[in-house]
Formats: structure tokens, C-alpha cells, sequence
């Protein structure tokens, strides 16, 4: 009965369904009803981007106290998302995968990604590659990361709002 209750669709007209972020609704359905949600092409996600914007304040707030500590800061992180953090920041990594971390590098990435393993219909979790990188690395390529233009902000605020997401204020 929860079962029904959870899935009891709520009331959108026609146009909201069409909106890309209600398609993560119907990942989420179908992952419940048994669906294989890894093969199906969802438009819409988390915000990985601004989960890896706010990740990254911590590397290095966490990255300073282990420093001091004497200790490697390790982060496990999936595939995806490490390179969304290389591409967001265009950091300088090392591959570690086969070799030691080096003493300056007190940040450690465990990258992760899902295998299909079709003889059990499951992933399988895998460590794919280890990377470290310096928590000055890492700041100095969040401060040299170049600003937006003003003309594009504006620009995609009138998108938003010619689609009808927001109010009129």
C-alpha cells in the first residue's frame, strides 16, 4: 500500500511534464518499479556541478587541518563527478594509480566507477584510477577559474524566465 501511496502521481498540467526536471521523477519511478534506470537517458539530475563547487571548499578546509595533522586527505569520488571537478577547475592532477603520493600532495582522489558485470545484472563498484594534487593546487585553481560574463548571466535569467519557470516580480 506505501508502494501506491508513494507513487500516486501529484497533479501537473501537460506543460509542467514536459519541463526537463520532472524527468527525474520518472527515474526515480522507474528505478521502484524494477526498471533498469542505468540503459534509459534521463534529461535531468542532481546538480552535480554545484554538489562539486561546494565539495571542493571542504577538500580544502579538510585538506589544511590533515596537512597539519600530517595526514593525506582522501576523498572517494565516482568517475562522473571527477571529471566534472578537473573540468569545472582545470586542476593539475597526478596520477598515482601505480606509484606513491608525493609529500606536498596531501589531497587524494579514490576515483570509482560502475562496471556492468551482465552475468549477475549488477554493477559492480571498481576503483578505475587514484590521483592526488596539493591543496594550493586546488586554490589556485578556484581563484583562476575566470567570471562569467555579465551578458551570459543575463542572457540565461531571460531564458529561465521566457520558459515560465519563475514568477513575474
Amino acid at each position: 500500500m506505501a508502494k501506491s501511496v508513494l507513487w500516486n502521481m501529484p497533479i501537473w498540467n501537460s506543460k509542467q511534464m514536459q519541463q526537463p526536471e520532472y524527468e527525474i521523477w520518472f527515474c526515480v519511478k522507474d528505478f521502484f518499479d524494477g526498471k533498469d534506470i542505468m540503459r534509459n537517458n534521463y534529461e535531468y539530475g542532481l546538480n552535480s556541478k554545484a554538489s562539486i563547487k561546494g565539495s571542493s571548499l571542504q577538500m580544502i578546509d579538510k585538506g589544511y587541518l590533515f596537512k597539519k595533522l600530517g595526514k593525506k586527505s582522501i576523498w572517494v569520488i565516482q568517475d562522473t563527478l571527477f571529471h566534472i571537478l578537473c573540468d569545472i577547475y582545470n586542476i593539475e592532477m597526478l596520477d598515482i594509480t601505480k606509484t606513491d603520493c608525493s609529500s606536498e600532495h596531501t589531497l587524494v582522489f579514490v576515483v570509482t566507477s560502475l562496471k556492468d558485470n551482465s552475468k549477475s545484472q549488477i554493477y559492480n563498484l571498481e576503483v578505475s584510477k587514484c590521483y592526488s594534487t596539493s591543496i594550493q593546487n586546488l586554490q589556485r585553481a578556484i581563484s583562476e577559474k575566470p567570471v562569467i560574463s555579465e551578458d551570459v548571466i543575463i542572457a540565461s535569467l531571460k531564458n529561465k524566465l521566457k520558459g515560465g519557470h519563475f514568477f513575474r516580480i
